[in-house]
């Protein structure tokens, strides 16, 4: 596992190798998609502050508010 590890760029590919695995979902996909909070923002009813990397690979730089 070691060479997988050092071949690494990008979050996915780690949650793919191990935090998918070892949290017993199928792949990082299964992961994100179910541990993802996106389906329960549009229950917030008070001013929230969100916060999101900018670097994220997987998407374009955006404002929340443009859902």
């Amino acid at each position: 596992m070691s060479r997988k590890l050092k071949k690494i760029r990008w979050l996915w590919q780690f949650d793919d190798l191990f935090t998918a695995p070892v949290f017993g979902y199928k792949d990082y996909m299964d992961y994100w998609t179910k541990c993802s909070s996106k389906p329960h923002l549009g229950g917030i009813r008070l001013p929230t502050l969100v916060l999101e990397c900018q670097e994220r690979s997987d998407r374009g730089i955006r404002s929340f508010t443009e859902d």
